[in-house]
């Protein structure tokens, strides 16, 4: 397992791949080609590449990934749309579970979609509880872990510099969980 150091480190090897995030200077089509860089960030993460940023390469290609994933999380999207507007009429009970599915079912989703690429995936709602119930353990310190990375970059990012390591490495320990997961 990574240390806390390990993933605040990741987006530091390559410090000069953290340009990337000017690409969201250019509206829709930059959009799209930084979601697609995301994809292959998580892609990389789970393939054990865990040591630097993978380079961003082929434009066109991770625009229209960002594109094709994009449009098959809005489904998903809008199902948690729905059902967070019906959650949310059940005072407390319903806030709390539309926490937990947000803080535990849909990071899983959310990864297993990048990971595989296949629209089937964002809905494997058993195996993502299923992945999460077996290691509780594992889950908690990998969300944990989480926050704090996520904590440390907003922090940075008022010097700007936070944000495009916030962007391109806040998945580094729930990707981890996964792929120690799926395995």
């Amino acid at each position: 397992m990574s240390t806390f150091m390990d993933g605040l480190r990741y987006p530091w090897a390559k410090p000069g791949r953290l340009w990337n995030i000017l690409w969201f200077f250019v509206p829709i089509i930059g959009w799209f080609a930084l979601l697609g860089y995301v994809v292959r960030i998580v892609q990389a993460l789970n393939k054990g590449h865990v040591k630097e940023i993978p380079k961003m390469d082929r434009f066109w290609d991770k625009f229209t990934l960002g594109f094709i994933i994009f449009v098959k999380m809005l489904p998903l999207c809008i199902l948690l749309g729905v059902v967070s507007w019906i959650l949310l009429l059940i005072p407390v009970a319903g806030a709390i579970a539309y926490g937990l599915i947000v803080l535990f079912i849909v990071p899983y989703l959310t990864i297993n979609l990048f990971v595989t690429e296949k629209f089937s995936s964002l809905f494997e709602f058993s195996k993502a509880a299923k992945a999460v119930m077996d290691k509780p353990k594992k889950y908690a310190i990998a969300l944990l872990l989480t926050l704090f990375y996520a904590a440390v970059y907003v922090v940075l990012s008022i010097v700007l510099i936070g944000i495009p390591c916030l962007l391109f490495g806040k998945g580094y320990f729930l990707v981890e969980f996964y792929r120690g997961a799926r395995h």
